[in-house]
């Protein structure tokens, strides 16, 4: 049975995982650029102590900063996982061709729209996908019916010859 609409879902997924990946690499990236230049620390404090509707001490922006510096590795943490759900999805587009694969397939795409963020366009199309894995079934196989004996299987209503 061709999967195309389970396999097609999953690359569109794929496609939209890569790009978010990407987007939040480039995110992390900028971000950690900005935090290794003391000017742009210098100046990032100086407004918040300048600030007239922020009235902040020293302390609570020395957390600010480091809150601001955590999300570079919360970054990180998103690549990785954005990775793993690439993965699965890439692997479950290539299983779910495969007859005996299907369910493993499904489950690949259930994981990888969970990894992929919960309510997220490419995972809804990963429950999609996952969905149509495991409730479409096979079409069965072409059976032509034969009479067991020689007069049972005529359909006219001729009376069977008498030998």
């Amino acid at each position: 049975m061709k999967r195309t609409v389970e396999r097609v879902l999953a690359i569109i997924s794929a496609i939209l995982i890569g790009l978010g990946i990407l987007i939040i690499v480039f995110l992390t990236v900028g971000m950690g650029a900005l935090f290794k230049m003391d000017e742009f620390k210098a100046e990032l404090v100086q407004d918040l102590m300048e600030d007239p509707q922020l009235t902040l001490t020293e302390d609570e922006v020395i957390a600010v900063l480091q809150l601001f510096e955590s999300f570079i590795s919360f970054g990180w943490v998103f690549v990785i996982i954005g990775a793993i759900a690439l993965v699965l999805t890439i692997v479950g587009a290539v299983q779910v061709g495969n007859p005996a694969k299907v369910k493993a397939a499904g489950v690949m795409f259930i994981l990888g729209g969970i990894m992929a963020g919960v309510i997220t366009l490419p995972s809804i199309l990963l429950y999609v996908a996952a969905g149509m894995a495991f409730i479409r079934k096979p079409p069965a196989l072409d059976q032509t019916f034969r009479p067991l004996h020689e007069g049972q299987g005529d359909l006219s209503n001729q009376p069977p010859e008498q030998k």
